[in-house]
């Protein structure tokens, strides 16, 4: 017979997780609304005749990013945002706030940019303010892009138009390539000696380290000595970085540049866009989506029409490689991020069950293993 006691025993472990969830959100608001706090000062410097009087303005918008930078988005009461103020809660945010800074100046001043440069964000102060970095930059118009994904009529005008909208970056810069070792240790060997770095070979689980090191052999092998285009990639290409119209029919902005390169390979956008979309709709982890990938799981007709906007003609061989090559600088790039490469289960859904996947077997992938 069930007491009183273990009735109420039972409903107070029902109701533990909940309430660890509510105090969790209360202390990321309190952290954020005090990150958040510089703004108002912030605000009163920026320069008069670019932005007019700052006054009454409000913040329509506060988030924490995923590279852990307080943004909030700012404008006057009843009208549209006019600037997006980011600062950094550690030294690894401050290095991203920097390098997307550079990097939207030199975009800006790139004469084969002149009118696609309207998709960016200007920067209009910089500096530093409590011990913290911080950017403000123009807000661009439109809706994010990421609330787009589960109207079915909205995605399919949504992931080809943003296919369009990069693939206009690619080919307006790119110049054919020789893949020589300074390529090779970018796009392969920091990669790799970043996760081992950020994750630590005791996270990456016994033979993830070995993985990865025959996984470095691999590409460096299949990427020596080809001829390919390089060019400026945004680098973290997702619907959370795009700003739409209501109907997802045209891109209005592109925003968070600070993992652009001025010569990175077309693919990584591409491939990004449409394994990231995919992860978004399934509400999986980015490395479930790309083992699936890998594997052979099918794209529908709107990923391979975007695909089709965006590349040249590819092979399943080579998107496969590209593939590989983009999660490797995503993984990369997240690893050192607190919450990622500290979590052993980022770690293993992210990391490893895609180092164990290239290493055997795939379907589509022609006879053997893959490495």
């Amino acid at each position: 017979m069930i007491g009183v006691a273990d009735g109420i025993d039972g409903v107070v472990q029902r109701l533990v997780p909940h309430v660890d969830r509510l105090r969790r959100r209360t202390v990321h608001r309190r952290r954020l609304a005090r990150a958040l706090d510089p703004v108002p000062a912030i605000l009163a410097g920026l320069p008069a005749d670019r932005v007019g009087d700052p006054g009454g303005w409000v913040l329509s918008r506060r988030l924490w990013s995923a590279t852990g930078i307080a943004i909030a988005v700012a404008g006057p009461a009843n009208e549209d945002a006019r600037v997006v103020v980011k600062i950094a809660s550690d030294d690894h945010a401050a290095a991203a706030l920097a390098s997307s800074r550079m990097r939207l100046e030199r975009l800006a001043g790139d004469e084969r940019l002149s009118d696609w440069s309207a998709l960016l964000p200007r920067v209009l102060d910089h500096g530093r303010v409590d011990d913290a970095e911080y950017l403000v930059e123009t807000a661009m118009p439109g809706v994010p892009a990421q609330r787009l994904l589960r109207h079915p009529a909205a995605r399919a005008r949504l992931l080809p138009a943003a296919a369009a909208s990069i693939a206009q970056l690619h080919r307006r810069t790119r110049a054919p390539h020789l893949v020589d070792e300074r390529s090779l240790t970018e796009w392969v060997d920091g990669p790799v000696d970043s996760l081992v770095a950020s994750v630590g070979p005791s996270a990456l689980e016994p033979d993830a380290v070995d993985l990865l090191e025959r996984l470095r052999k691999a590409l460096r092998s299949r990427l020596a000595g080809r001829r390919v285009y390089v060019g400026w990639i945004h680098g973290d290409y997702w619907p959370g970085n795009l700003l739409a119209s209501a109907d997802g029919a045209t891109v209005t902005g592109i925003v968070d540049w600070d993992q652009a390169d001025p010569a990175g390979l077309p693919t990584h956008d591409a491939l990004h866009l449409v394994l990231y979309s995919r992860r978004l709709l399934a509400q999986r982890e980015f490395g479930d989506v790309v083992v699936g990938f890998l594997g052979g799981d099918p794209l529908d007709h709107i990923e391979r029409a975007s695909l089709d906007i965006a590349l040249d003609p590819t092979d399943p061989e080579e998107l496969r490689l590209g593939a590989i090559l983009a999660w490797l600088r995503h993984v990369a790039t997240f690893a050192p991020v607190p919450g990622h490469g500290t979590s052993r289960r980022w770690v293993r859904r992210n990391i490893v069950t895609v180092l164990r996947a290239v290493d055997g077997p795939m379907a589509g992938a022609g006879e053997g293993r893959w490495l």
